[in-house]
């Protein structure tokens, strides 16, 4: 069996040696897995790496208006390995990742899709904090809303630098994962509704990169009402995406439909409030509770600062009936259940 590990670069060129670097070093033989980079400018920060590796390394360039997904389904098109494992940039893995996720396939050929441990790590590759650590393996045959409860409680939906994956399922995904800039939430899904298992493991194999400047930057840009007005469009397509699959897929019971089909109508929601936020200047507090609640935030407080933002939005959108209707389901705790 062999891998493609593809490791994928928009603009961004400061970490890319170091994602490459850890892939080289992999402890799995290097005939066992070939690697093809796709980025949007030339090779110059890394050609000494690819002219020494050449026989091992593919690049790809693309364009700066591709998609994440379309960057990932080029690669699959040239790979011809059984496997594909995917790298972000600004990433970097353990040493015996490879060796690790190699082992797990070989011994499952029902095994679908592998989502691994990881560790926070700054700007500087200091660590931060580890992930959940989970051993679960859901099985692809009745996916239930507890099935996929477990697999959110670790984070499988979440970073694409801890996937692994049978290339038949992204093949078999490839007319949706073009159009998203993100596809770690909807493989998994794709593998359960073939049939696959989808296995967590608590292995540590992936260096998340946690970018600290990141909510300094969102002030100087206007806050976050126009992070989330350009985020949520974003966030919607893929579960409208999700809940495709979902919907003619028969593996997937009446529990887990109904659990996905909330998720979308979430998000459906926010958009509509976020689109909105123009007119929301005045309800500034809500929206700071409600970036605590959508970004993380202590978990005792989730639930109730969303209500809060929830609250002072719907108010100023919808009138009359509407609104009281909406708010008396958010105070019954429906936001809560859809979070």
């Amino acid at each position: 069996m062999k891998i493609s590990v593809i490791i994928t670069a928009h603009d961004r060129k400061t970490f890319l040696r170091e994602a490459l670097s850890s892939v080289l070093k992999q402890s799995l033989a290097p005939e066992n897995y070939d690697i093809i980079i796709v980025k949007n400018y030339d090779d110059e920060p890394i050609a000494d790496l690819i002219q020494a590796n050449r026989e091992r390394i593919k690049s790809v360039l693309v364009s700066a208006s591709d998609t994440y997904g379309e960057m990932v389904a080029r690669a699959v098109r040239i790979s011809q390995a059984d496997v594909i494992a995917l790298l972000d940039d600004d990433d970097r893995w353990s040493l015996v990742k490879l060796e690790t996720v190699a082992r797990k396939f070989a011994g499952s050929s029902k095994l679908g899709l592998l989502h691994n441990g990881y560790v926070e790590i700054d700007q500087d590759g200091h660590s931060l904090r580890i992930g959940p650590r989970c051993d679960f393996l859901a099985n692809g045959h009745r996916v239930t809303a507890a099935t996929l409860d477990a697999l959110g409680a670790c984070n499988v939906f979440f970073n694409s630098s801890c996937i692994t994956v049978r290339r038949d399922v992204v093949e078999a995904g490839m007319h949706m994962i073009r159009d998203l800039n993100e596809i770690d939430v909807l493989l998994p899904y794709l593998a359960l509704s073939m049939g696959y298992g989808v296995a967590s493991i608590p292995d540590v194999l992936t260096y998340y990169r946690v970018h600290m400047k990141k909510e300094v930057n969102l002030e100087k840009k206007g806050g976050i009402g126009p992070f989330l007005i350009k985020r949520y469009p974003q966030r919607l397509a893929h579960y409208n995406k999700v809940l495709e699959v979902v919907s003619l897929s028969e593996m997937f019971d009446r529990s887990a439909r109904q659990m996905v089909a909330r998720a979308f109508y979430r998000y459906r929601v926010l958009q509509d409030i976020i689109s909105n936020a123009s007119r929301l200047e005045k309800f500034r507090h809500s929206f700071e509770l409600g970036k605590a609640a959508l970004f993380g935030g202590h978990p005792a407080r989730r639930h109730s600062e969303f209500n809060a933002c929830m609250a002072g939005c719907l108010s100023v959108i919808f009138p009359g009936m509407a609104k009281n209707y909406l708010l008396g389901r958010v105070n019954r705790g429906l936001a809560e259940r859809m979070l």
